[in-house]
């Protein structure tokens, strides 16, 4: 048996209250796991270093300042 067939199984066994506590501790892993995945991007891209002025950057975008 997997570990998702595992944690199915006892999901069945679970009452809604226990459910919706554990839909909130995997939305927060999954938040975690999004933010860590930007982060390691950002860390691993090699032009990460390379500035632009804030003024360049806004007249790329069209935008004003």
């Amino acid at each position: 048996m997997n570990t998702r067939e595992k944690c199915l199984m006892l999901i069945d066994n679970l009452s809604d209250e226990q459910l919706a506590n554990i839909a909130i501790i995997l939305e927060e892993a999954a938040d975690d796991a999004y933010c860590q995945r930007l982060c390691d991007d950002y860390l691993s891209n090699p032009d990460k270093d390379d500035a632009m002025a804030l003024e360049d950057f806004a007249n790329s975008l069209g935008i004003d300042l």
